[in-house]
């Protein structure tokens, strides 16, 4: 159907009954499938089944399973061309390895948890990249342009813990088209979607890293320092070892999602990360409501901080001492690297 208002209207089961007629009309010769949000891991199953010819496959807010997606795609060899756009569950290192070793790529979308390694040396043969608001670091990126040489078209908006250093740049250099981290979205079809789909990326991405570490005492915050707060806790007596792990990572997630949150705001504005993009995060978020400054008799009173005894050698210190808005005013600001990187 060509109207889309019509499709709007229509619940999902119909649309997957509808969608299911067509593939049966189409006697295994479907080459192309496009499907938004109301594609389930039965309808992909059911094309997987009756498709084996599909060469183009693009799905956007689909509520599909990892297993789903890993599953269908090994029932489309001849695959060149695949889209998974703000599909939240179908996402991970197994999903990125299984597209890889099953087909041949040559376009890949992909809105979610990236693995730079398992892309790189899986998915050679790409032309078109587009890796909207990744997780990806400098050097999860490196092994994809260092492996996928055929890539003419680059698309790493909405980056956050991509550094265009001049390694980088050189990698890009012979690429013809090439969209940087703080680059436009105005074109992207789904930019409406993406503070409520990139929050929840960013809570499943922290649950990926969660569950794949190894490295427990890695942390970018000191523990000693995380300690020493917890012990101007009167009522605290004895801290364990694995308390100060716990409290650490937490510090960095809160950091790094009121960042994010912060950072949503200064580009509704299209401008630098600035203090008052912060200051609007808290006031937008519920959860953040115990840093809103209180008024007792007309008078504005800043949220209580407990002192501690300084460390001269400390590098965190500003972030404890500070009030609650105090904030980098730019999101190359070295001190914010240090912390959420």
């Amino acid at each position: 159907m060509s109207n889309p208002k019509v499709l709007e209207k229509m619940s999902g089961s119909i649309l997957c009954a509808m969608a299911k007629v067509a593939v049966d009309r189409s006697c295994g010769q479907v080459e192309a499938f496009l499907g938004k949000w109301f594609v389930t891991n039965d309808l992909l199953k059911y094309i997987a089944d009756r498709s084996p010819s599909l060469k183009v496959l693009r799905l956007s807010s689909c509520y599909i399973a990892n297993i789903g997606v890993a599953w269908a795609i090994k029932e489309f060899p001849l695959l060149e061309d695949l889209e998974l756009s703000l599909c939240l569950s179908a996402s991970g290192e197994y999903v990125l390895e299984t597209i890889g070793t099953s087909c041949t790529l040559t376009r890949f979308q992909w809105c979610g948890y990236t693995n730079g390694k398992a892309m790189g040396t899986t998915m050679t043969k790409l032309h078109s990249l587009q890796l909207f608001g990744s997780s990806l670091n400098n050097s999860g990126l490196a092994a994809i342009l260092d492996n996928c040489p055929n890539i003419e078209s680059l698309d790493i908006r909405y980056f956050f813990n991509i550094k265009m250093d001049d390694a980088l740049r050189e990698k890009c250099a012979g690429i013809r088209s090439v969209r940087l981290p703080h680059d436009s979205i105005d074109d992207y079809e789904f930019k409406d979607n993406l503070p409520c789909w990139l929050h929840k990326a960013f809570w499943s991405g922290q649950l990926a890293e969660i569950q794949q570490t190894t490295k427990f005492k890695n942390h970018n915050l000191r523990l000693a320092r995380i300690k020493k707060i917890m012990k101007t806790d009167s009522d605290v007596q004895r801290i364990s070892g694995e308390a100060p792990m716990v409290f650490a990572k937490a510090c960095e997630m809160f950091i790094q999602e009121l960042m994010l949150r912060g950072w949503h705001h200064a580009q509704e504005n299209k401008r630098t990360l600035q203090k008052n993009d912060i200051t609007e995060a808290i006031a937008r978020t519920e959860v953040f409501d115990f840093m809103v400054p209180s008024k007792k008799n007309g008078t504005t009173v800043p949220p209580t901080t407990t002192a501690v005894q300084e460390d001269d050698d400390d590098p965190y210190t500003n972030y404890y001492e500070c009030d609650c808005f105090s904030c980098p005013s730019s999101p190359d600001d070295p001190d914010l690297r240090n912390v959420t990187n």
